[in-house]
């Protein structure tokens, strides 16, 4: 008898567990479809707001030095050759 109770708590267990296992790829596949619907709706709307930028007028360049005035020699070279100023001399 101590045999058939142990194998009827087996099968209980399995079944337990086949059970557990059922849930748990039912709510996998509920994740996966609410990840699936967010990812959409976040590329819907970037396309819809890459669309809006896309009808806005491109800015114009600004200067803040005068056209009259041209940049110093110095701040020229030291851009051109390191041009995130990490090698200047002061």
């Amino acid at each position: 008898t101590s045999l058939i109770t142990t194998i009827d708590e087996v099968i209980k267990i399995q079944d337990d567990g086949r059970a557990k296992r059922r849930e748990a790829e039912a709510e996998l596949k509920r994740l996966e479809d609410e990840l699936r619907q967010k990812i959409m709706a976040a590329a819907t709307r970037t396309s819809s707001e890459k669309a809006t930028y896309a009808s806005v007028p491109e800015a114009k360049e600004v200067s803040f030095m005068s056209e009259s005035e041209p940049a110093p020699e110095a701040e020229v070279k030291l851009m051109s050759e390191d041009p995130f100023g990490l090698h200047r001399d002061e």
